[in-house]
């Protein structure tokens, strides 16, 4: 039996710190998580980079959830739901009688380097459980990244993320997305290959037959519109 899933999203500015490492309530993040979001944006530019290869890809990303109790979706009950989230907004997905809770740290471009010849888009995120006798979410974990689907069993049931729609996934749909959002093509060209693809203004501006300075201006007419 499936059904879709009525689930509550709430946004980063409406979340607060909790004061406790590993729990929150439902106006809260734990304290773990708020802090690692918040030094991974300092650090390397958004919420779901761990290192310097990591380029981060500004926007939301539209995910299916899926809760699938007793792990087998022929036997057990599915739930599934689509949330759209950025860095810091959450998600509730049920399984059975359990409520889970994603908390999205955003989206990244991996580049390759001597430790890494992968060059892949992907998404991080960290998961809770409603724990009911504490009335507060109770974090399993702050940071798991992934390329196109996750899966995490708990007790036997099982909690999927997909990634639906997101920057970078399709360069076609992304460039009518950003036309669409009243960026000029050319506007919309660098601001792709320089805030998506993770390209270097020089480099990009080098290999198009622009200026620095025409694509600078580009990304940041970009930024602006956006």
């Amino acid at each position: 039996m499936s059904g879709e899933y009525d689930s509550e999203v709430r946004r980063f500015q409406d979340l607060t710190k909790s004061s406790e490492e590993n729990y929150g309530s439902s106006s809260e993040l734990n304290g773990a998580f708020y802090s690692t979001l918040q030094t991974h944006q300092e650090q390397y530019g958004g919420g779901a980079c761990k290192a310097n290869r990591h380029h981060p890809v500004e926007g939301p990303a539209t995910l299916l959830l899926s809760g699938i109790e007793g792990g087998d979706p022929s036997s057990g009950e599915v739930s599934t739901t689509t949330v759209t989230l950025d860095e810091g907004d959450t998600a509730t997905i049920g399984v059975g009688d359990k409520r889970f809770r994603i908390k999205f740290r955003g989206l990244f471009r991996s580049r390759p380097d001597a430790s890494n010849i992968n060059h892949s888009h992907g998404a991080a995120f960290g998961l809770d459980i409603w724990v009911n006798d504490k009335e507060q979410w109770m974090s399993i974990f702050d940071f798991q990244a992934f390329n196109e689907e996750f899966e995490y069993k708990w007790e036997g049931d099982v909690v999927r993320l997909v990634i639906d729609e997101a920057l970078g996934r399709n360069p076609e749909m992304d460039f009518v997305q950003l036309v669409s959002e009243g960026l000029s093509p050319a506007e919309a060209l660098d601001y792709w290959m320089v805030e998506v693809r993770g390209r270097s203004q020089a480099e990009w501006a080098k290999e198009r037959g622009k200026t620095p300075q025409a694509v600078s201006k580009n990304v940041n007419n970009a930024k602006k519109t956006r």
